[in-house]
């Protein structure tokens, strides 16, 4: 190719030197010219020799930034490059560019040019068909298709390419005033505003007549600040001081530090031109089609570029099945969608607990053969002292495997008899489980249960339910003073996990779920993953997971459905994490890329090495994670064509995450089967869960 070119280059310069050898020859100078930009007149400077075009400026233009210069420019560019008029506009920006060569022809008049010559068509566009592999396809390189394609490529993307219609990119960003409406604790409070979350929302959906989706809007307004922080991290900056804009319905707009929205724009582009080619944008190419299978699944999409058909085709990270069924509940009121939110139980140990465990451990935090009371001073003096937390993550600490921290809560003098029984009567009216009845007719003690927040209640464990702070120390108490069996034996146990959040928020000193909210979920773009939604997400989001009328006397939803992580406010080591199929994903692909995604580390190869493939010597479990029974068989949480190499975690809700390493593969499934009682048991009769995954393997095999 190399060789080829050369013959053919020198052939086109002797051509071009030829013509211009029998031309009218010009009056070398600098000639100007006035003429009508898009925003203002435009003065046209033109510098020439005899026989050629030297330079083109436009000292005092007035063209809008990202949009209008840009068209000046490579339509300068192009001139000077083709040595003719006769160059193509830049789409999006034609009045700016036409302008331009109509100044540049009236200086080349002036300069006594031979006009033939100069107003040649220059550019051809041969027809060339291409085809493309990416990731993601982006259609639109307007500000918003530009910062997906870099949260696609920060998300694991090798390969974005973007589709632009016209000849630039930032689109009407460019020319916006560039304010950003967020609620800011640290700027706003600097100048005396107060705002907050709350208030956005509700000013914007009465600004909006209140015709907003409500989800959409209150996770658009809790996120705003993310957004900011973002932009921040790409290298955008921002004045300190916030001002109001036009239509933000508050003091909360943040203004880049340069003017105009081109300010993301030009921050983009720098991106994009560090990406290492992760990142191509495709100008002056519409999507004119997409693609479909048979089955319908978008894969493909089809641009126009100057006639030539440019096909941009899926390639690795298919999403081979996703698929939402029924309904929230059994009055059908509300269909489940990819979005719908999901309390995930136990699964909670591997997806939250494990992985802020992990990041401590990558750390050097503690080790392995630390025992627990090192972290927790209040076991020192009990039968506790010695459980290392190798043995908590196997689950081999001989632990109870629960404890019922709420009967602390309840006044004992409020009822005569037992709080539970194995069939229904009159003092047991309540469905507990599939064996158990419970009375509903006791109450609770005054000093630990509010049905209002004031001082001293903040705990919430339902809604108009608050539990007084102190009970944090009656939880340890009972930990403390809980049976403890024989040490070395598989007994799966909640309280092993209760036991490694308070070590990593000790070692780490925060709380876990802003641990994992900064260092992991939001980095990830997995929004929708957290404990607590109700503070983030609209109720109508989040799946309903049981009735409990025991306790709580209400329906849970958004509320955690673990009694024991309901005490201790929805998060906890053992149970709270909510999330989806798709953000639930982004965790596990961190699992199976060993510690990085998206281009970025977040946990060491060693370290993912060490806890997702080490097992316990003396049962099936690994490092926080479940693992299947080698031969498979009634006992194994797994399918029985699984890879023993298989590693994840069930919830009791009806959920289950398996990450597959050899065929690179993830399999998540979330229901909410326990409601609107736990007393349904067909997921795990049925072994619904396990023969999706046989299925998914013999669709692999076949």
């Amino acid at each position: 190719m190399k060789f080829a070119f050369k013959p053919i280059a020198i052939a086109a310069a002797l051509a071009f030197i030829g013509t211009a050898a029998v031309a009218s020859p010009m009056k070398p100078g600098t000639y100007t010219a006035k003429v009508n930009g898009h925003n203002a007149p435009l003065t046209v400077e033109v510098t020439v020799d005899a026989n050629k075009i030297l330079s083109i400026k436009t000292p005092d233009d007035q063209e809008s930034l990202g949009v209008g210069k840009v068209g000046l420019k490579k339509t300068a560019d192009n001139i000077l490059r083709y040595q003719s008029i006769g160059v193509d506009a830049v789409t999006g920006a034609t009045f700016s560019s036409n302008a331009l060569k109509e100044g540049v022809e009236k200086c080349l008049k002036q300069a006594g040019a031979d006009m033939k010559q100069f107003t040649r068509k220059a550019e051809k566009h041969p027809i060339h068909n291409r085809t493309y592999q990416a990731d993601v396809v982006v259609i639109g390189g307007g500000g918003a298709g530009l910062a997906s394609a870099i949260s696609s490529m920060q998300a694991g993307a090798k390969k974005v390419i973007v589709l632009e219609k016209l000849g630039y990119v930032g689109g009407s960003t460019n020319v916006s005033e560039g304010a950003l409406n967020a609620v800011d604790d640290q700027r706003q409070k600097a100048q005396g505003i107060k705002d907050s979350y709350e208030t956005f929302y509700e000013t914007t959906m009465h600004g909006g007549h209140d015709k907003g989706d409500p989800t959409l809007v209150r996770f658009l307004t809790s996120h705003s600040m993310d957004a900011v922080n973002w932009l921040e991290s790409l290298g955008v900056k921002f004045n300190d001081h916030i001002g109001a804009a036009t239509g933000s319905l508050g003091q909360r707009s943040h203004y880049p530090a340069t003017p105009y929205g081109n300010t993301y724009i030009r921050t983009f582009e720098k991106v994009i031109a560090d990406s290492n080619g992760k990142i191509q944008v495709l100008l002056d190419t519409p999507a004119v089609k997409l693609i479909q299978n048979k089955s319908g699944r978008v894969v493909g999409v089809v641009g126009n570029n100057f006639g030539s058909k440019v096909t941009v085709m899926a390639k690795d990270g298919v999403i081979i099945y996703n698929k939402s069924f029924g309904y929230f509940d059994y009055e059908s009121r509300q269909p489940v969608t990819e979005s719908s939110v999901y309390d995930l139980a136990s699964a909670s140990k591997a997806a939250g607990t494990l992985l802020a465990v992990m990041k401590a451990y990558d750390e050097k935090k503690f080790t392995l053969n630390n025992k627990i009371s090192d972290f927790i001073p209040e076991l020192k003096d009990s039968d506790k002292k010695n459980l290392v937390i190798k043995d908590l993550l196997y689950h081999q600490s001989g632990l109870t495997p629960t404890i019922n921290f709420y009967l602390n809560a309840i006044d004992r003098d409020s009822y005569k008899g037992s709080l539970y029984s194995n069939v229904k009567n009159q003092a047991h009216p309540v469905r507990f489980d599939a064996r158990t009845y419970v009375r509903n007719d006791f109450s609770f003690l005054p000093g630990l249960i509010s049905f209002d927040r004031r001082p001293g209640f903040t705990t919430e464990v339902a809604h108009k339910m608050y539990l007084h702070d102190s009970f944090r120390d009656t939880i340890i108490q009972e930990i403390k003073d809980s049976r403890l069996g024989v040490r070395g034996k598989y007994k799966y146990s909640c309280i092993n996990f209760i036991l490694l959040k308070m070590m990593v928020e000790k070692q780490m000193q925060q709380p876990m779920d802003r641990l994992l909210h900064d260092t992991f979920f939001s980095r990830l773009g997995a929004w929708h993953t957290t404990y607590n939604p109700l503070h983030i997400f609209d109720t109508i989001q989040i799946v309903p997971t049981e009735y409990d009328g025991f306790i709580r006397r209400q329906l849970l939803r958004g509320y955690v459905h673990d009694e024991a992580a309901a005490f201790q406010g929805g998060v906890s080591g053992n149970a709270g994490l909510f999330s989806n199929a798709g953000d639930l994903a982004k965790v596990l692909q961190l699992y199976l890329n060993q510690g990085h995604y998206g281009g970025e580390g977040y946990l060491s190869k060693e370290t993912c090495r060490l806890f997702t493939q080490s097992k316990s010597p003396t049962c099936r479990r690994g490092l926080g994670f479940d693992k299947p029974v080698a031969g498979g068989g009634k006992t194994s949480p797994c399918g029985s064509l699984a890879p023993i190499s298989v590693y994840g975690h069930t919830g009791f809700t009806g959920t289950c995450f398996w990450v597959d390493p050899d065929n690179k593969l993830l399999y998540i499934f979330l229901s909410n089967r326990v409601n609107p009682t736990r007393a349904n048991n067909k997921l795990s009769s049925l072994n619904i869960r396990t023969r999706i995954q046989d299925a998914i393997y013999k669709a692999i095999n076949n």
